[in-house]
């Protein structure tokens, strides 16, 4: 007992505690202003790669808006492929809702066609099936086409049409479709009560605002996508139309915007981007009854003065109109459009009104104000 005891205070005496006193000062430690170097080097570090990772993440965001952009309009290609005319801003959903056309955007009648991002591309041809991810325009071999697959898409329009449910037929949809939204306008979004969960970050070129005595209300040439509740082919524009007049590698099919609206509305200003506006509200009508140029005058004549034209958005989330859609985006870089050949590019915010004027009209070179003969052409910025 007496040892046990001995060799615990051997544990607790003063010479193992100075022989540990003259290891601490032989030991060469790290100093205070070592440590603060250390620290430095560390924050320097995360400074300077949390530009890249920024960017990083930003360019994962645009890739990502790019490619579900590609398959918004590789189903708008496949509409207007077996229609032989593209889709209206606005159409019905082939039911009547108390004997009255429920109206509804241009979504709707593409959402048979419309492939998730999820899910492979796949054509036919006489060499059998191959498969593309589809984030890009790609060439089809002669005779090959595409075979679409049942998806929940399809199974949407199915609810709401006249072969769906009692509940649901003629009714507006609230489902949420991703390809038509924006991955950075949703973190913008996502936290704002007033914003529909269905909303829409795309709009489709609609040329110019409708006139309602104006007939046409719009000229082929001046408009992409036209107010047609029926998709029988009678009105409209083809992209067949749109290659032999400027070439659909030329002309928008549809642009970002930072407007969010749920994707089933179908007023051409909160579906549509348009070329130009009445700057000031008819008395007494609302937006969709905008007077065009020359209409309350003489019918070949224009005020100049009461028309703005349409340009891109100054900077991410601002906008020139209050009543118009805008192309625009949260992409710091700036703003994805999809040209009638279902390819995208980014174009910047300083890009000339002019030029963006020119691809949105299918024909610009023939293109008139709806309801009169002027020539846009002469009058552009």
């Amino acid at each position: 007992m007496r040892q046990d005891h001995r060799g615990m205070r051997l544990f607790h005496s003063t010479d193992t505690l100075g022989r540990c006193q003259e290891y601490s000062i032989d030991r060469s430690g790290v100093s205070r202003i070592e440590i603060l170097v250390i620290l430095g080097c560390i924050v320097l570090g995360v400074a300077l790669a949390l530009p890249w990772l920024v960017k990083n993440r930003e360019a994962a965001r645009a890739g990502t808006c790019a490619a579900r952009q590609f398959r918004t309009a590789l189903a708008i290609q496949s509409f207007e492929n077996e229609y032989l005319s593209l889709p209206g801003y606005r159409g019905v959903q082939m039911v009547a809702a108390d004997g009255q056309p429920q109206a509804i955007s241009w979504v709707y009648p593409t959402l048979p066609y419309l492939v998730p991002l999820s899910s492979a591309i796949t054509l036919v041809g006489s060499e059998g099936e191959r498969t593309l991810d589809g984030y890009a325009p790609f060439e089809q071999d002669p005779g090959e086409k595409l075979v679409f697959r049942p998806t929940n898409y399809l199974d949407i329009f199915t609810r709401y049409s006249a072969a769906g449910d009692p509940e649901t037929r003629g009714q507006t949809p609230t489902e949420l479709i991703p390809e038509l939204q924006c991955p950075a306008m949703w973190l913008e979004v996502r936290d704002q009560p007033t914003i529909p969960r269905s909303f829409l970050s795309w709009r489709v070129a609609s040329g110019f605002p409708d006139v309602p005595t104006a007939s046409p209300p719009d000229w082929p040439e001046s408009a992409l996508f036209v107010d047609r509740l029926v998709p029988d082919g009678s009105s409209g524009t083809s992209l067949q139309n749109v290659e032999a007049w400027d070439g659909i590698s030329y002309t928008v099919l549809f642009a970002e915007t930072t407007i969010p609206v749920a994707w089933p509305e179908s007023d051409e200003h909160a579906v549509g981007l348009v070329a130009g506006w009445a700057k000031e509200r008819t008395a007494g009508q609302g937006d969709a009854a905008s007077e065009a140029p020359g209409t309350t005058t003489e019918p070949n004549g224009f005020d100049l003065d009461s028309w703005q034209w349409a340009q891109l958005e100054p900077s991410p989330g601002s906008r020139t109109s209050d009543r118009w859609a805008q192309a625009g985006s949260y992409h710091a870089t700036g703003i994805n459009v999809t040209f009638g050949d279902g390819s995208t590019r980014e174009f910047t915010r300083d890009l000339d009104p002019r030029i963006w004027i020119e691809m949105i009209l299918p024909n610009d070179a023939a293109a008139r104000f709806p309801g009169t003969e002027q020539r846009v052409r002469p009058l552009l910025p």
